[in-house]
């Protein structure tokens, strides 16, 4: 079904940028400073 749906509705990561923060340290420090970094370029953030 998976397959069928991405190739009616396309593949919605094809279109957008994503980025993972994995680790067991610091995931909310990196997480802050990539927001402050993408604030002052003015991106589009989902958070």
């Amino acid at each position: 079904m998976a397959i069928v749906a991405s190739r009616f509705y396309g593949v919605p990561l094809n279109s957008i940028e994503v980025i993972g923060v994995t680790g067991t340290n610091g995931k909310t420090t990196t997480t802050f400073m990539i927001k402050s970094i993408l604030d002052e370029f003015n991106k589009k953030q989902p958070f």
